[in-house]
């Protein structure tokens, strides 16, 4: 029933989702790189889902928990990542309303002080901006940032 080529599909893309959470997004583009019909990408996104290989919601949660504490990336930053993988917005919501919002503020403040350390800058003006920018690219949000460097510096 299956050819070869479907077989090797599938078996490719189990040990694809079972190296690391995968998005169905992800599911998607790995399968777009296999010489298969509509039929064949769906059968096997049907199979990788009964079996669990593969989970937005898990993925969501993942990747806002390793980017958060791993990388130090805010909210906005975590947010467009995912946008990028083309999810639900309530599923981005939801996983990042799963941030300590105290766990939050204490890494802005960490990035603040580390940060300020690195800068040498005598004026106090080009040195708030400075750091402002860099938390900014970071993905915080500014009206917390404002709040910590105001009280740091």
């Amino acid at each position: 029933m299956f050819d070869k080529n479907f077989q090797n599909a599938k078996v490719a893309l189990e040990n694809y989702c079972a190296y690391q959470e995968r998005c169905s997004y992800e599911i998607h583009k790995k399968l777009d790189s296999f010489e298969l019909n509509a039929s064949q990408c769906n059968q096997i996104i049907l199979e990788l889902q009964e079996g669990n290989y593969f989970s937005d919601v898990r993925y969501c949660s993942a990747v806002v928990s390793g980017k958060f504490r791993l990388n130090r990336w805010g909210r906005l930053k975590i947010r467009a990542y995912l946008k990028q993988k083309r999810l639900p917005e309530k599923l981005i919501s939801s996983a990042l309303m799963e941030l300590d919002p105290d766990e939050y503020l204490s890494t802005i403040a960490h990035l603040t002080e580390r940060k300020s350390k690195e800068i040498n800058e005598k004026d106090t003006y080009k040195k708030q901006s400075k750091l402002i920018r860099y938390l900014l690219s970071k993905g915080f949000e500014f009206d917390l940032i404002n709040d910590v460097v105001r009280t740091k510096l």
